[in-house]
């Protein structure tokens, strides 16, 4: 009788462990599911001017700045470059922004691109499409 009984014990132990498993995978999926990523976290860091200038081998000076606004951006380059655009943040990958351009105006012949930009908050810097050092204005 008592061996029954044992046995009994061991299924619903059995049974309350298969339970627990299954409460426990279900938990590990829904909460791997849900997106931790939906704030955009650099997306005010980049707002504002930056800069990176330079000389040519020539030893002519040469400046590229960035006007971030909200929701535009302004690219001027020193000699001779203008253009304007939409942008809107499409991914963010710890650091680096995905910018999808739109509207774009001036010496740009594509109606949209992609701009690439990495935040280095520390030394306070942009790397824009693999050019670094950006500083702020």
């Amino acid at each position: 009788m008592y061996l029954i009984l044992l046995n009994y014990q061991i299924t619903y132990l059995f049974i309350a462990a298969l339970f627990c498993l299954a409460l426990f995978v279900i938990a590990v999926w829904y909460f791997t599911g849900i997106n931790k990523k939906s704030k955009i976290l650099n997306k005010n860091f980049i707002l504002g001017q930056w800069e990176r200038k330079g000389l040519s081998p020539d030893g002519e000076a040469w400046s590229f700045r960035y006007i971030f606004e909200n929701n535009s951006v302004e690219m001027k380059g020193i000699p001779d470059f203008y253009a304007k655009a939409n942008y809107r943040i499409i991914k963010e990958d710890e650091n680096l922004l995905s910018l999808e351009l739109a509207n774009i105006e001036g010496n740009i012949e594509h109606e949209q691109a992609i701009l690439m930009v990495a935040v280095d908050r520390k030394g306070d810097r942009l790397t824009i499409d693999g050019k670094s050092s950006y500083k702020r204005v």
